[in-house]
């Protein structure tokens, strides 16, 4: 999994090793790490900002993706790809990309039922501390919880839905 996720070019992997503890399947709630606890290789993509919006740029890295990991596969001979496309060597499609690999992941949960305001963008990089969002009142008229950021790092993921449950 980890050889493919490298060879679809990605310049961030980030690995779900705590779905993965002890193989238990029941802990393996997506598609991706379902299939490696099976051992079978699998990569999950994510790439676009959000909330069903989709950059033009998203659609050709993964496309351009797709057909890395079939000619590292050996499925397709880089000759065959149409246009070029750096990076495309059958034999050193490893070596030739070099992701920055998250390890550890942080998550917040709400503690209390409101609105969920964010204030910082995905993909943004953070202090310990830095409000990420807040927490209203359902009505938007009192905040009732502030969510900083547990520490430095990268911000991955923003649920983007208002109402929030406990």
């Amino acid at each position: 999994s980890k050889s493919i996720a490298i060879a679809f070019g990605l310049d961030l992997m980030v690995e779900f090793q705590w779905e993965l503890l002890g193989n238990n399947t029941s802990k393996a709630i997506w598609a991706g790490s379902a299939a490696v606890v099976r051992d079978i290789p699998s990569i999950d993509v994510e790439m676009a900002p959000g909330m069903g919006i989709t950059h033009s740029h998203c659609i050709d890295q993964a496309y351009k993706g797709v057909l890395r990991v079939m000619v590292y596969l050996g499925m397709l001979p880089s000759k065959a790809i149409p246009g070029t496309i750096s990076g495309i060597d059958n034999d050193n499609v490893e070596k030739e990309q070099k992701p920055c690999l998250v390890k550890k992941r942080h998550f917040i949960e709400a503690p209390i039922n409101g609105s969920w305001v964010p204030l910082v963008d995905t993909g943004t990089f953070v202090v310990g501390g830095t409000l990420l969002g807040y927490i209203t009142d359902f009505y938007g008229r009192r905040k009732i919880f502030e969510a900083p950021a547990p520490c430095d790092g990268l911000l991955l993921i923003r649920f983007e839905s208002p109402p929030v449950l406990e």
